[in-house]
């Protein structure tokens, strides 16, 4: 049977080493590696019949599939099998912090899970072949460095599918990664450590939330959890306006991890949790050592005026699209009535004198502003050439729609341009 890896303290005299785990048991499950890729056996965790290929695991970090990679947990929201999650120290030359995920009562034939932490992710994918089946008792686990990397104070978002013949569920679990030197299990008081509190979210409004205890040298006799209204956590600072939520006894010291419901559907606004652990070695007899990442809740009050300042401001941006639309289409058949109420006329002439191009230049300004008449004057619109020359000589005229309605033999005086002129030519 494979066993949860635990803690090893070894606390050697006269000296302030301590080792929590070494390289060959943080590798227990053979399925840790410092590649950004790679695949392994994870048989030695099961029972003696399962053959190196009865279980792989397959590892990817930051790899295209493994961000683009979406849980459907939303969808699926089923929650049969135990898990628990641990943060340990690391310290063999280097100190590190370090992981574990432990899953008993196994259903699942397919594991698929991924941490994401800011624009980074991990993805661990586990397949155990689909004839061979494992006791309820039996329990898988992960447990590896975080590859090498200070994550402490960030926010961790772990999301997980598993799926058989005819079983499927996938859960949500988020924490802050705790600070690597306060995980220390050497450390002689609270004040001086912190723990992994971790929420599942997996049928939020309905929460749980999860406390891993401190070491039994801490002499931790109860947890308190209090609920902070602001947008950011920090162990070190004050929290002289947190509402209690509940505290909750140690219990024995074979039991790794406490749990406590919560239920946010009334708490509005963003929040979290901040997690006390209350010692006669602590100063004023209480340590705060936890704290989650921040919540968001929306009342239905906030929902409802979210939603109706949305819809008003749709309907005022429809109202405005409306009239836009309106002068636009109004413009375009003002055009059109104008383009279609207006005649197009050539005009020709004999330059014979200046004075005589300045008139016929005139009256076609004046046929153009107060007749509704496109001229096309032909020492104005009409290139040069030299069989214009010829045609111009021998006549001038106006000619409406391609007609030619009259020819004139004289000049028309410029005092003479009134309306009478454009009643002649329609």
């Amino acid at each position: 049977m494979a066993y949860v890896l635990s803690y090893v303290l070894c606390l050697l005299l006269g000296q302030h080493l301590c080792i929590c785990c070494d390289l060959k048991q943080t590798n227990k499950s053979q399925l840790c590696d410092t590649q950004k890729q790679y695949n392994t056996s994870c048989h030695k965790q099961l029972p003696h019949n399962f053959s190196p290929e009865d279980c792989t695991l397959s590892f990817e970090k930051n790899t295209p599939r493994c961000l683009s990679e979406k849980i459907p947990v939303e969808e699926i929201k089923q929650s049969n099998q135990t898990v628990q999650l641990k943060a340990y120290q690391y310290n063999n030359i280097y100190v590190l912090p370090s992981f574990n995920v432990t899953m008993t009562n196994i259903k699942w034939n397919a594991l698929k899970i991924k941490f994401t932490i800011d624009n980074e992710s991990v993805c661990i994918d586990i397949y155990i072949t689909k004839t061979k089946y494992l006791p309820p008792e039996w329990s898988i686990f992960y447990d590896c460095l975080w590859y090498s990397q200070l994550i402490e104070g960030k926010y961790v978002l772990l999301e997980y599918i598993a799926t058989g013949s005819d079983y499927i569920e996938a859960r949500t679990f988020s924490f802050i990664a705790p600070a690597t030197s306060k995980l220390d299990p050497c450390n002689k008081s609270p004040n001086s450590s912190e723990t992994l509190t971790y929420l599942d979210l997996t049928f939020r409004p309905d929460l749980t939330l999860h406390i891993q205890k401190l070491p039994a040298q801490l002499q931790v006799h109860e947890y308190e959890v209090k609920q902070c209204f602001s947008t950011d956590c920090s162990i070190d600072q004050s929290f002289e306006d947190c509402v209690h939520v509940e505290t909750i006894e140690a219990g024995p010291e074979n039991v790794e991890e406490l749990t406590v419901p919560l239920n946010i559907a009334e708490k509005y606004g963003h929040f979290f949790y901040i997690v006390y652990a209350n010692s006669k070695i602590c100063e004023n007899g209480t340590c705060n050592i936890s704290c989650t990442g921040t919540l968001t809740n929306i009342s239905d009050q906030d929902f409802r005026t979210t939603v109706i300042w949305l819809s008003v401001g749709l309907l005022v941006l429809l109202a405005i699209g409306f009239l836009l639309w309106k002068v636009y289409i109004a413009k375009l058949l003002a055009a059109e009535v104008h383009n279609m109420n207006r005649r197009t006329v050539l005009l020709l002439h004999h330059p014979v004198h200046s004075v005589h191009t300045h008139v016929v230049t005139y009256l076609a300004e004046f046929l153009e502003q107060h007749c509704k008449i496109d001229v096309l004057l032909d020492v104005r619109d009409i290139h040069q050439t030299e069989h214009k020359a010829n045609s111009a000589s021998s006549f001038w005229g106006c000619v409406i729609r391609g007609k030619l309605l009259k020819t004139w033999a004289f000049l028309i005086p410029e005092l003479m341009f009134n309306e009478q002129i454009c009643q002649l030519l329609m």
